[in-house]
C-alpha cells in the first residue's frame, strides 16, 4: 500500500468529497431539498408568518414543527409549537394528502387531523389531548 501525503490539496479534495453532509442525500444523510423555510425533514422552522393551514403548501411529506405566536396570522390558539406532520407532497390536495397536527402551548395540547379531498385540506376541528 502506496503511502500519501495528506497536505496534498487533491488528497484533501477527494477526503472532503466522500464525507457524509446534511445537504447531500447521496452520501447518506438527507436532501438539501426537504426544507420549509430553512428546515430539514425534522424541520426545525420559524414559519410564525403562516398559518398552520397553510403548511402543506410549503413542506414536503414528512415531520415539521411549526412556531406560532400573536405574528401568525387569523390564528387563534396562541404561541407555541404546531408539530406537522404529512403524507404526501408539497401542496398536494389528492385523497393521499393526509396530515396530522398537533399543537403544543399556553399549558394546552391539542390535535386535529386535515385530508385532500382534490381540491383543497379538509381540517377537522382541533380538539384536546
Amino acid at each position: 500500500m502506496e503511502k500519501i501525503n495528506i497536505t496534498d490539496v487533491n488528497v484533501i479534495e477527494l477526503l472532503r468529497e466522500s464525507l457524509p453532509t446534511a445537504t447531500n442525500e447521496k452520501k447518506g444523510l438527507l436532501s438539501s431539498d426537504n426544507k420549509v423555510k430553512g428546515g430539514l425533514l425534522l424541520f426545525p422552522a420559524s414559519i410564525m408568518d403562516t398559518h398552520p393551514d397553510d403548511y402543506y403548501l410549503y413542506t414536503r411529506e414528512g415531520i415539521m414543527i411549526g412556531i406560532t405566536s400573536g405574528l401568525t396570522p387569523n390564528w387563534t390558539l396562541g404561541g407555541g409549537c404546531v408539530v406537522h406532520c404529512q403524507r404526501d407532497t408539497i401542496g398536494s390536495v389528492t385523497t393521499s394528502q393526509m396530515i396530522f397536527q398537533l399543537f403544543f402551548g399556553g399549558s394546552r395540547v391539542k390535535f386535529r387531523y386535515g385530508a385532500g379531498n382534490y381540491t383543497e385540506i379538509i381540517w377537522g376541528e382541533w380538539k384536546d389531548l
